[in-house]
């Protein structure tokens, strides 16, 4: 069941200024089919289910942002998704990003995660079918591997919604609000319909 709880409005502005917000979910739930799940469900639908969230970025693994730490999570990231596929060379691409850290070089880093990579798979930056994706954040650093980032607008849901709909972001409770449905050119849903589209995407 969902209830729609009214925010206060300083609260509201405080959620608008965060610009990174940390999420853990244990096993058995996968940070990388989560956040696929949640942003294919953009793309079916048009729908952003939070206006407060732009990007999702999965992390599979964290560690201390130092080359050590960081060498040995990539390996424990990197072997496994590899060895899912033992015929197969894959290219791939680092793609990184650093905030807020000024310690390691993105140079070094992109080097010394490149070195961890199995033999035989090759660097692809234009068309990669494969992303090890690093976020180094302060001390921290997360890692994950992944597919079709490129084709999943790099898991930013405001530019998926935008690419089904057009222009502008419709969240869950505009959706199924019969004036903007009507503005939109949507078909008319009646309660018995939102909570069938609940079901369909849980």
């Amino acid at each position: 069941m969902r209830y729609n709880i009214p925010v206060p409005a300083r609260i509201d502005t405080m959620l608008m200024q965060i610009e990174v917000v940390f999420i853990s979910c244990k096993p058995p739930i996968d940070p990388v089919q989560l956040v696929v799940k949640l942003v294919k469900d953009v793309e079916e639908t048009g729908v952003v289910r939070s206006r407060c969230i732009f990007r999702l970025v999965p992390v599979s693994g964290s560690c201390g942002a130092n080359i050590q730490e960081i060498q040995a999570l990539c390996r424990a990231m990197l072997e496994p998704f590899f060895a899912r596929h033992p015929e197969k060379k894959f290219k791939y691409k680092i793609e990184l990003r650093i905030r807020n850290h000024t310690v390691i070089t993105r140079p070094v880093l992109i080097e010394n995660i490149a070195k961890c990579v199995p033999e035989g798979h090759t660097v692809e930056l234009t068309d990669p079918e494969v992303f090890i994706l690093v976020e180094v954040f302060k001390s921290i650093c997360g890692i994950s591997v992944v597919e079709n980032y490129y084709t999943l607008q790099k898991f930013n849901m405001a530019e998926i919604a935008n690419a089904k709909n057009g222009s502008g972001l419709i969240t869950e409770r505009q959706a199924f609000n019969p004036k903007v449905r009507e503005v939109r050119g949507f078909p008319a849903v009646n309660p018995e319909g939102y909570l069938e589209w609940n079901k369909s995407i849980a």
